[in-house]
């Protein structure tokens, strides 16, 4: 009995790995929304009209990124969680699969969302902008990770 419940908590646990990223991928979303809408307000004033900043490539790049980056690990991470989920799926292949999938978006969140604040210059780290938020909450949940995890 002791060892069904043993292989029971063990097979729980790559299912848990599985659902730590899943606010990655809210958040970056989010990310780019408040970095393409305040890329379309914010403007540089000409002699004859204002420029928005998203008309330029160094803003435009960024912002395209960060929402091409969300919406690709969300439909990977939900086809990923129907083949873990599973019957048929080997533990070892649905741990390695968990394992992949918060290591991939963990990164391209990390890589993203900085960039996407930094965009955003003094207006990311106000509140209401919740870009600071976002990624203080992003090293806190990481923190707590590795806390569970030790």
């Amino acid at each position: 009995r002791s060892l069904f419940l043993i292989t029971y908590q063990v097979w729980r646990v790559s299912l848990g790995t599985m659902a730590v990223p899943a606010p990655w991928i809210n958040a970056l979303k989010a990310t780019a929304f408040i970095g393409g809408r305040y890329s379309m307000h914010r403007t540089i004033v000409g002699k004859k009209s204002n420029i928005p900043i998203i008309s330029f490539r160094t803003q435009q790049w960024p912002v395209l990124n960060a929402t091409a980056v969300a919406m690709v690990m969300e439909n990977w991470y939900l086809r990923l969680i129907k083949f873990a989920m599973a019957d048929n799926t080997d533990p070892r292949v649905r741990h390695a699969l968990s394992v992949i999938v918060k290591t991939t978006i963990c990164r391209h969140f990390q890589r993203c969302a900085p960039e996407m604040a930094e965009r955003c210059g003094a207006q990311g780290t106000f509140e209401h902008n919740y870009m600071a938020k976002i990624e203080v909450w992003h090293c806190l949940a990481a923190c707590r990770v590795l806390c569970v995890h030790i």
